[in-house]
């Protein structure tokens, strides 16, 4: 199972690659009308590469269909099921779970200080939290979480994003935030506990039950927006800048 999934990953990285070469070309002789539209109306607007826009735009449309058919209506029936402290709890632990991983990335990028704040919540989540069921390292401790990945931690040391990517199910990402995905897979030692499906799953748990707070957000970015498409690659890319800074 783990070289299958080995496999797979190594087939999405080429694939991807792939789709860049072919579009390279085209993109160093053309000049984007959306980016323009995006210039004129901010000057000082810096987006991500996307040299395979229309590629990630037939997906961005099958995503859309996905939300409103599957994600959002199954999101909405698991909180009516699910209490909202019991969702609580369980975002608790899996982030509590993955601890390993962000200090693994806290001291690749030498971040000292974040490494022993996250050494301190893992401690203070894992026993005065009931096995990071509950989060006193925030509410008593004054510890806020901390998300920290390999993706970041290419960008830390300069690795631009290279091409903008949208995923089918996972949504927005990038070559480099793609590659990091992979890479804190195979430095998280739970994924030598369990089974490639089994954390795979655990992992796609994690994101629908933080989907589960607020199922309308995307709707509302949509509403707002001209370009729907271009205002979440847009955001994807701020957001991912700012952590990068932090």
């Amino acid at each position: 199972m783990k070289r299958t999934l080995i496999l797979w990953f190594a087939i999405i990285f080429a694939f991807n690659s792939l789709l860049c070469n072919v579009a390279k070309s085209a993109e160093e002789s053309a000049t984007n009308p959306s980016e323009i539209e995006e210039v004129v109306e901010n000057p000082e607007a810096i987006s991500m590469p996307d040299p395979i826009e229309p590629v990630n735009r037939a997906v961005f449309n099958v995503n859309d269909k996905l939300y409103y058919w599957v994600l959002r209506p199954a999101a909405k029936g698991y909180s009516k099921v699910v209490p909202e402290p019991v969702r609580r709890s369980l975002d608790n632990f899996l982030h509590n779970l993955f601890t390993p991983v962000r200090m693994i990335n806290d001291l690749l990028q030498l971040k000292f200080k974040k490494f022993i704040k996250e050494f301190a919540r893992f401690l203070a989540n894992t026993t005065i939290g009931v096995g990071g069921l509950f989060d006193p390292a925030e509410k008593w401790f004054n510890l806020p979480r901390d998300d920290e990945d390999f993706g970041q931690t290419l960008g830390v040391y300069g690795v631009g994003e290279i091409s903008y990517i949208e995923w089918p199910v996972a949504g927005p990402s990038c070559v480099r935030d793609t590659t990091g995905e992979v890479v804190d897979s195979f430095i998280d030692p739970i994924f030598y506990m369990v089974s490639g499906w089994v954390y795979i799953g655990i992992k796609a748990f994690q994101k629908f039950n933080q989907f589960s707070f607020n199922p309308d957000q995307y709707d509302e970015i949509k509403q707002d927006s001209f370009d729907p498409y271009l205002s979440i690659r847009n955001m994807y890319f701020q957001h991912r800048r700012e952590l990068i800074k932090e």
